[in-house]
């Protein structure tokens, strides 16, 4: 273990089997900024007063609280029975931690341990436990966001007041959710002036919505309540059918955070698998338009990292079609959510009514 300028950089490497441990050292601490987006599923970033022992197993169970929260979709993951023994193993399930100063968007600095755990260890764990897992395949999600905070009117774009964006921002990123920001530019500004938005016309808010293909759109309408209170209209937008509901008043923080996590808790009451017995099996699924190897090992990588799927096999070939074997730790209609959330492949139509095999094509 070696140090440098007063901090420590950490890492276990797990062997197969009984495990041995070793921790290495090596870095600085370093500003990161509190705005930074797409954390990684198996990360979590918590404060400490400082580097002591106490602090640091605190911390590292905090941090895997976050974690799990993460990945099961469930926020109250970490006060579950079956989490207890997870979270008192947290030091032997991290892979890698470190401190760092991280700066808030009031330019405040505080000491924080960043931690990252074992995604095979821990989604084993989950799957001994029966607990549902989130996988990677994340709906993205769209923000238009309007405010009004009694001098300004305004929507939320990158030079929007920080707090705004940086509230949204951390309770998505709790959370795992993925958030796609408009751009605001002309084209933006044309279709969806701010009394629309604010307003609440959903087909303006659709038809600006579709240059960037999210999965869903979250519509917020934040307004100031008095000086230490504000107040949000939410709304979220999926497939033609809208659903609302107002937070607040409160501190911006917490009317802030209803709305990512409005979204998370639906979509993981949708997305998340429960690993039974009853949900393994085999399908098999044709991509049409495969040109060359290269395409071919790309795809084959792509399947095998969809959560529902456990391994992929080559079965067969067909000119420009490629079938796969899947085998499965999910269902084939959990196979079809996780490629609808992402942008490699579009369905084609089935032979006949009796035809079960997935059909797809490499998106143009």
């Amino acid at each position: 273990m070696s140090r440098a300028d007063g901090a420590w950089y950490f890492t276990r490497v797990s062997r197969p089997a009984a495990v041995t441990i070793a921790l290495l050292a090596a870095a600085i601490l370093f500003p990161v900024s509190a705005l930074a987006q797409n954390e990684p599923l198996y990360e979590a970033s918590v404060p400490v007063a400082d580097q002591s022992e106490s602090q640091r197993v605190a911390a590292l169970r905090a941090a895997l609280g976050a974690v799990l929260v993460k990945v099961t979709g469930d926020r109250e993951a970490p006060a579950r029975q079956w989490a207890q023994g997870l979270l008192g193993d947290a030091g032997m399930l991290v892979q890698q931690f470190r401190y760092e100063r991280q700066e808030s968007v009031d330019a405040e600095i505080t000491l924080h341990l960043r931690a990252r755990f074992d995604p095979a260890a821990l989604l084993r764990a989950l799957r001994e436990r029966s607990v549902p897992i989130w996988g990677r395949e994340r709906p993205a999600t769209l923000v238009w966001l309007a405010y009004d905070d009694g001098t300004t009117r305004g929507l939320v774009d990158s030079t929007a007041p920080p707090e705004i964006r940086a509230a949204i921002e951390g309770a998505a990123m709790a959370r795992g959710l993925p958030l796609v920001w408009p751009l605001l530019d002309l084209e933006d500004r044309a279709a969806l002036p701010f009394a629309d938005l604010w307003g609440g016309f959903d087909e303006r808010i659709d038809a600006a919505s579709e240059r960037y293909r999210a999965n869903a759109v979250l519509v917020g309408r934040l307004y100031r309540v008095d000086d230490a209170r504000w107040a949000v209209r939410w709304n979220i937008l999926e497939t033609g059918s809208s659903d609302g509901k107002v937070s607040g008043p409160g501190s911006l923080d917490e009317v802030a955070a209803v709305g990512p996590q409005w979204v998370a808790d639906r979509f993981a009451e949708r997305y998340a698998l429960v690993p039974t017995a009853a949900g393994d099996g085999r399908t098999r699924l044709v991509v049409a338009g495969v040109t060359g190897v290269g395409e071919y090992a790309s795809v084959m990588r792509y399947l095998g990292s969809l959560s529902p799927v456990r391994s992929v096999e080559l079965d067969g070939v067909d000119r420009d079609e490629v079938i796969f074997a899947l085998d499965l730790r999910g269902t084939p209609e959990q196979v079809q959510q996780a490629i609808a959330l992402g942008s490699r492949l579009v369905p084609e139509p089935t032979i006949d009514d009796f035809d079960l095999t997935l059909r797809y094509a490499i998106r143009p």
